[in-house]
Formats: C-alpha cells, sequence, structure tokens
C-alpha cells in the first residue's frame, strides 16, 4: 500500500479512557463517586475517570481528571496501570479502550471537587459488596484485576447488552 492509499483507508477507532482505583491501603477501601447530571449513567456508582485528550498521555489524564473530579495531586510514576478492557461500539461514540490505574499515594484531601456531577464520593472495601448500581464494566474490572489479577479482558457485544449498556 502506498502513502496516498494509507491516507485514504478507513481506520477502525477506539475512544480511550482512565479511571482510577483510588485505594487506601490501610483500611483496604477503594473510593467510588455517584454519578448524576452528566447524561451518561447516571445514579450509578463509578470511579474517578475521564477521556484522554489529543495531547495527554494516559497518566497525564489520570493526573488531571483526578485533580478535577476528586480535588487531590499524584506522581504519575506512582499511578500503578492494573487493567486494561476492550468494549467494541456499543453506543454512537463507538469502541472503547479503557485503562484501569490504581493509586494509593496522593496528596491533597479526597474531596467531590464536581458536585454538579457527582453526587458523592464514597469508600467501599476492595473485596465488595459493591452497590448494585455500579457500573458494570467498572466492577468488572475491579473483579478481573483485584479477584483475578488479570491484566486484560474484551467486553463482547452480547456482555454489552446482558449488562444494559449496548445502545445501538
Amino acid at each position: 500500500m502506498n502513502e496516498s492509499e494509507y491516507g485514504k483507508k478507513q481506520r477502525h477507532k477506539a475512544v480511550p479512557a482512565v479511571y482510577l482505583f483510588l485505594t487506601d491501603l490501610k483500611t483496604g477501601m477503594v473510593l467510588l463517586a455517584l454519578r448524576q447530571n452528566t447524561g451518561y449513567q447516571d445514579g450509578m456508582w463509578n470511579v474517578p475517570s475521564g477521556h484522554i485528550e489529543g495531547d495527554e498521555l494516559p497518566r497525564e489524564a489520570l493526573v488531571r481528571e483526578s485533580k478535577e473530579e476528586i480535588g487531590i495531586d499524584f506522581d504519575p510514576c506512582d499511578a500503578e496501570h492494573v487493567h486494561t478492557s476492550y468494549r467494541p461500539a456499543h453506543d454512537p461514540t463507538g469502541a472503547r479502550v479503557d485503562l484501569f490505574f490504581r493509586v494509593s499515594t496522593w496528596s491533597g484531601e479526597v474531596r467531590n471537587a464536581e458536585p454538579e456531577k457527582c453526587e458523592r464520593l464514597e469508600w467501599f472495601p476492595l473485596r465488595g459488596p459493591f452497590p448494585p448500581n455500579i457500573t458494570p464494566n467498572v466492577l468488572h474490572a475491579l473483579n478481573e484485576w483485584w479477584k483475578k489479577e488479570e491484566p486484560f479482558s474484551e467486553l463482547s457485544v452480547e456482555w454489552l447488552k446482558e449488562h444494559g449498556l449496548y445502545r445501538l
């Protein structure tokens, strides 16, 4: 394939996002946030997360999102990559590549820095139980990481349909 053909070929694209498993090692807890007024999975528990901007590296996006959502700061080197999952297109925004990181050392006080998008923050035991209204892909990643030590998973269209995430 020559250069001009390469530019014309349609490439599959997936939206990359980062997710923070903020963990308190002394208590064995993980921070969850109850979503509201976002238009996406409102009323569901999630973790601080967001899309990677065009000029960012994943850990940079994680630091930015954490500061914006829960008011903390940490060294990007302290973000341990613990799981990656892939979701095929399941809504009009397309396919997703979700990168999950664990952070257990940070500066600043954990607080709800976006009360218009987050009803409240709450700590839950890493071993569960988790609330029934936790976002399915986050629960899946928590289980894959914490219980199975599995670094990668693929969420099929069937899985997405079973968990109410398929909107096409």
